[in-house]
């Protein structure tokens, strides 16, 4: 059951026999995303009426995407990326990928947005991810002495900054990796980084 968007009726959604393909491009072109002024703007589709679905990744700092095999999430994840690519210049967004399978993500790789090359050893993504931490904690007390609270107050009272953005992919199974969400260092990350998590099932 849901609310049909832009009515007052409540519908019963059921899966649709002949499915009607996306394409980046249909959403790219449209106001939603092209007026949208945040280059973190994320594209996600359509809903059921039809109509573009994006969202801003500062307003959703922790994302994260699973699902099933051959579900589309790889998909899904690629068109958020790509549609970042499309909105920001590297000086506003950079990236880090980390790929343990070492085939999701190599299609990025030499991209200017890359802070560093697509990370495949599990080991170099700890110490990415510990440089992370430094950083977190330099913005944090750059935050301090600006007085804000926020990436978007380091735009306004210093020289451009870049909003970072860390993509952390892992998998299940025998090469899974782990992270203590619990972590008081990572309760920190939501005000400093944004995150985007893609965890196939």
């Amino acid at each position: 059951m849901e609310v049909i968007p832009g009515k007052p009726y409540v519908g019963l959604e059921l899966p649709n026999k002949k499915r009607q393909t996306v394409y980046l491009r249909e959403v790219l072109d449209n106001a939603k995303f092209r007026e949208n002024p945040s280059p973190l703007t994320v594209v996600l589709g359509k809903d059921i009426a039809g109509d573009p679905v994006v969202a801003d990744l500062a307003k959703m700092p922790h994302l994260l995407v699973a699902g099933t095999t051959g579900s589309g999430k790889s998909v899904g994840v690629n068109a958020m990326i790509l549609s970042m690519l499309y909105k920001a210049q590297p000086e506003d967004v950079r990236f880090i990928m980390i790929d343990p399978k070492m085939l999701e993500l190599s299609v990025y790789e030499g991209i200017p947005h890359l802070l560093t090359e697509v990370v495949t050893d599990m080991k170099d993504a700890a110490n990415a991810l510990r440089w992370s931490v430094n950083e977190m904690e330099r913005r944090y007390k750059l935050m301090s002495a600006l007085g804000v609270r926020n990436l978007a107050g380091i735009t306004r009272k210093s020289p451009k900054r870049p909003a970072w953005d860390v993509r952390f992919r892992t998998r299940t199974g025998s090469r899974a990796t782990s992270m203590d969400v619990q972590h008081p260092v990572l309760e920190k990350l939501r005000i400093s980084w944004y995150w985007l998590m893609n965890l196939p099932t």
